[in-house]
């Protein structure tokens, strides 16, 4: 977990896939922090995303770093109602900031990955590992 951690505090962009109606969906996504619960993400009400991790929450999650190594990490997220996520998601992202202006946090909808599977994979020793948490 220590490697994830730190990877993502470097490479906090990536993408977010989820399914609707059986059909994939691929988003630009920020990590927005990692804390003992999870992996946290945020988006707004009324976005595609907020009803399709309702429906079906299971998602993929992947970022790169500029070498081209990355992660992998597959798993069902949770939706928070904690107004300390989104406290610590506005604590953590500046893009958080600039989408809930002036910490209108009426839209924000925060959801995390508990646990997770997954892999890392580094072009220099093209070893890829795997992970669960």
């Amino acid at each position: 977990m220590k490697e994830l951690i730190e990877f993502l505090s470097k490479n906090k962009f990536g993408s977010l896939a989820t399914c609707m109606e059986h059909q994939p969906d691929n988003r630009p996504m920020e990590c927005a922090f990692v804390s003992e619960k999870g992996l946290f993400f945020y988006t707004k009400q009324g976005e595609d995303l907020a009803e399709q991790i309702s429906k079906n929450p299971n998602v993929c999650f992947t970022a790169t770093d500029p070498n081209y190594n990355y992660i992998k990490i597959k798993g069902s997220v949770v939706v928070s109602d904690d107004e300390e996520d989104q406290v610590s998601i506005l604590n953590n992202s500046s893009f958080a900031k600039q989408v809930f202006k002036e910490k209108d946090r009426s839209s924000m909808i925060v959801f995390y990955l508990p646990h997770g599977k997954g892999m890392m994979h580094s072009h220099g020793d093209n070893k890829p590992v795997s992970f669960e948490f």
